[in-house]
C-alpha cells in the first residue's frame, strides 16, 4: 500500500533534461542465507521503547527538534557530514488544518546523530512558495546545505553569485528566491535541480513551450547551447563524481502512462555531445521516480513494469551491464558494491548481495550511508491517514526520536 501511495504521489508530466553550468549505532552482522527456493534466515527488527524511556527521550527533547512532527511513512538518505552526523529526508502525513477530518502528505528533513542514531534536528515542513515564511525557510535550507556540502536541497538549487535559490514548485513553474521575495521566471518549468559536484553545471528537468527530445546546457551566468538526444520524459538524475550525468527517460512526450520504453542515459555536458544510451527496457510507466543510484553512481536500479507488476534491474553504470533482477520491490537504495536492499509487499526488508541473501522485520530502507551500511527506518504501524493516529503524541517524533531511524552494518570488519 505505501508503494502504491509513493508512486502516485509524483505527479506524471513530460520534460526534457536542462545541465545548466554556473553511522549510527551499527547492527552486529549476522550470517547471510543463499538466495535460493530454501527459507530466508530472518531477522526480527521491531524496536519498541518503554513509556518510561519514551518520557524520558521527551523531556530531553533538544531545542531544535519540532517534536510534533509526525513520524515517517517513507525517507530516503541524503548526505552524511564530516561529524559524522545523516540527513535524512521524509515523507509524512500530516492532518489537514483546515479540515480536521482528513490528512496531507509533506516532507521535512531530520538530521541524525551517527553515534546514536537520534534525531537531533528537524527542517520543516516547508511554507507554500512566494511567501515570506518561505523565503525565511529557504535560508535556513541553504545553511543546512552548506553544512553537508549539498548545493541543492528541497527542491531548491543555491547560486552563489546572485540569488538565494531557484525552486520548482509542484506545478513545475519556477521561481529565482533572494533574500526578499520570490519572483517567477517567465517562460520556464522545471524539477529536479542538481547542482554537479563541482558546482559548475546545473541539471533540470525542464519544459519550454512543446516538451521533449531536447537536452538543454549550459554554463551558469552563460547562453544556453541546446544538444539532441533520444528522449521523451527525463525522470531521476545523478552526477557522478567525474561531473557526469546519468539520468532515467521513456519514450514519450505525453502523459506517462503512454510510456513503451525506459532507458538510462549518461551525458558529459563538458562536450556539448549527445547523451549516450545505458540501457533501455520495454515499460510502461506510472511515475517519475524509476531510477536510484548508489553514492558514487557506480551501480543503478531501474524500475520497469509489465503485465506482470513492478521488476527492478540492477544495473554497473561503468560496463552497462545487468547484475540481477528484483521482482516486486517498493523502497528501494543500492551501494557502490551493488547491493541492492528492498521492502516487499509483504513488509519485508532483504538486501541481496551477488547471490546471499538477508532479511530484516519491522524496518524499511533508507539508504545506504556507505558501501555495506544500510540506514534504516522503524515501520509505522496504524493507518496514517487516520485523524486520530495523527493526534496521538505516541505517533510523534518527540516519543521516538532515539528509536525511528539506525544503521545496520552489512559486512564483517
Amino acid at each position: 500500500m505505501l508503494g502504491t501511495k509513493l508512486r502516485a504521489f509524483v505527479a506524471a508530466g513530460a520534460f526534457s533534461v536542462c545541465v545548466t553550468a554556473c553511522g549510527g549505532p551499527l547492527s552486529a552482522p549476522r550470517a547471510h542465507a543463499p538466495a535460493s527456493n530454501a527459507p530466508q534466515a530472518r531477522d526480527s527488527e521491531n524496536p519498541q521503547s518503554s513509556l518510561a524511556t519514551q518520557m524520558q527521550l521527551a523531556s530531553a527533547l533538544p531545542a531544535e527538534v519540532n517534536g510534533a512532527l509526525p513520524l515517517p511513512m517513507a525517507s530516503w538518505f541524503v548526505a552524511r557530514n564530516a561529524g559524522g552526523q545523516l540527513l535524512v529526508r521524509s515523507m509524512a502525513m500530516f492532518a489537514d488544518a483546515d479540515d480536521p477530518g482528513s490528512a496531507a502528505s509533506g516532507e521535512y528533513y531530520s538530521v541524525v546523530a551517527g553515534d546514536s542514531g537520534c534525531i537531533v534536528e528537524t527542517h520543516g515542513p516547508e511554507s507554500e512558495i512566494e511567501t515570506a515564511a518561505y523565503v525565511a525557510e529557504l535560508g535556513g535550507l541553504r545553511e543546512l546545505a552548506r553544512r553537508f556540502g549539498l548545493r541543492s536541497l528541497g527542491g531548491a538549487v543555491f547560486d552563489s553569485v546572485s540569488t538565494l535559490g531557484i525552486v520548482p514548485d509542484d506545478n513545475g513553474r519556477v521561481y529565482a528566491i533572494d533574500h526578499e521575495r520570490a519572483t517567477l521566471m517567465p517562460n520556464v518549468r522545471g524539477f529536479s535541480a542538481t547542482f554537479s559536484p563541482d558546482a559548475h553545471w546545473l541539471a533540470f528537468a525542464s519544459c519550454r513551450g512543446r516538451c521533449g527530445h531536447e537536452e538543454i546546457a549550459a554554463r551558469m551566468h552563460a547562453a544556453i547551447p541546446r544538444v539532441r538526444y533520444p528522449s521523451g520524459t527525463v525522470h531521476d538524475m545523478y552526477w557522478a563524481p567525474d561531473n557526469t550525468l546519468y539520468f532515467s527517460y521513456d519514450d514519450t512526450t505525453r502523459a506517462l502512462q503512454d510510456a513503451t520504453r525506459v532507458c538510462i542515459g549518461h551525458l558529459d555536458p563538458a562536450t556539448s555531445a549527445p547523451a549516450t544510451v545505458v540501457l533501455c527496457k520495454n515499460s510502461s510507466v506510472n511515475s517519475t521516480m524509476i531510477f536510484v543510484a548508489s553514492s558514487n553512481v557506480r551501480f543503478g536500479a531501474l524500475e520497469t513494469m509489465n503485465s506482470s507488476g513492478f521488476v527492478t534491474s540492477i544495473i554497473d553504470l561503468q560496463t552497462h551491464q545487468e547484475t540481477a533482477s528484483i521482482p516486486q520491490p517498493l523502497l528501494r537504495a543500492v551501494d557502490d558494491e551493488g547491493r541492492f536492499a528492498w521492502q516487499t509487499p509483504e513488509g519485508v526488508l532483504r538486501i541481496q548481495s551477488g547471490t546471499e541473501m538477508r532479511e530484516l522485520e519491522g524496518v524499511e530502507p533508507v539508504g545506504f550511508v556507505e558501501a555495506g551500511v544500510l540506514l534504516v527506518q522503524r515501520t509505522l504501524e496504524g493507518d496514517i491517514e487516520d485523524p486520530e493516529y495523527l493526534s496521538d503524541p505516541e505517533n510523534s517524533v518527540a516519543h521516538h526520536r532515539c528509536d525511528t531511524f539506525r544503521a545496520v552494518r552489512l559486512t564483517q570488519n
